[in-house]
């Protein structure tokens, strides 16, 4: 049987050394991330079951029903420059993959920048939202939610989304994913604030980018051009290839990425 999910659990297998140890844990909530935000300070951990104003990307709502999904956030203060706020959402979707793929043994894929894709639809958005002050980063608070137990979505979104019960056939623990999650997160933090890159995880991040080597459509507003991806560079953004063989980095926010194999937008 599956345990409750809860602080206590989710504490018992955490093992961090920049993100706490204990977390804020709300059976409901507005928004995880809005709760990071009112009281973000470094290492901040907020987790929910159930969100009554979930977002996610572009100001889409992320529906986030109680006892099924895992919704949390954590907040950096301390050693975020600008020009490495970006960089966070790219190894935060990298860990997120990397320990699903570890725990449940499944093809987990990412869809540029930040998206968690299995087989082809979305099972994991990520959010990050900088709060600067004076021209100033102030904070990042980073929110992650994963579909993990449910079983039904709703209708324009029932092609598109998938998760870990319908995909495995089995009830996961939402306690023990969403603790590895962490960790993983933490760890890969350590050694991103001493290096101050992601140049080590580049490798790996194409090696998951579901249209690494492939054509895909770029839309920016009513403009759509096909390019073909190359991974990303040391700053996150995407690499790829006009139809005149020039090379472009595309920055994020400036875009959305369709392609085969992805779910539509």
């Amino acid at each position: 049987m599956i345990n409750r999910f809860c602080a206590n659990e989710i504490e018992k297998i955490l093992d961090c050394k920049i993100l706490d140890n204990k977390v804020i844990f709300f059976e409901k909530i507005d928004s995880t991330n809005l709760e990071a935000k009112r009281k973000a300070k470094q290492g901040l951990i907020v987790i929910a079951d159930k969100q009554d104003a979930g977002r996610g990307s572009h100001g889409r709502v992320w529906k986030s029903e109680g006892h099924v999904g895992i919704y949390m956030t954590f907040a950096l203060t301390n050693d975020i420059t600008t020009d490495l706020v970006f960089s966070v959402p790219i190894l935060v979707s990298l860990c997120v993959a990397k320990t699903i793929e570890r725990t449940l043994d499944v093809p987990v894929k990412i869809k540029w920048p930040n998206d968690i894709l299995l087989n082809g639809r979305k099972l994991c958005g990520i959010l990050a939202e900088a709060d600067f002050a004076n021209g100033k980063l102030k904070s990042l608070v980073v929110g992650i939610g994963i579909n993990v137990n449910q079983e039904n979505f709703l209708e324009e979104i029932e092609g598109k989304a998938t998760s870990l019960r319908r995909e495995t056939g089995t009830m996961i623990d939402r306690n023990v994913l969403a603790a590895e999650v962490l960790n993983e997160i933490d760890r890969t933090l350590v050694s991103f604030f001493e290096k101050k890159s992601i140049s080590n995880l580049i490798n790996d991040y194409n090696a998951h980018l579901v249209h690494y080597d492939c054509n895909i459509d770029i839309v920016k507003g009513e403009q759509r051009q096909t390019v073909h991806s190359k991974g990303i560079d040391e700053k996150g953004r995407l690499i790829a290839i006009d139809n005149k063989g020039k090379v472009i980095n595309i920055a994020y926010g400036e875009v959305s990425v369709r392609g085969n194999g992805i779910y539509g937008e």
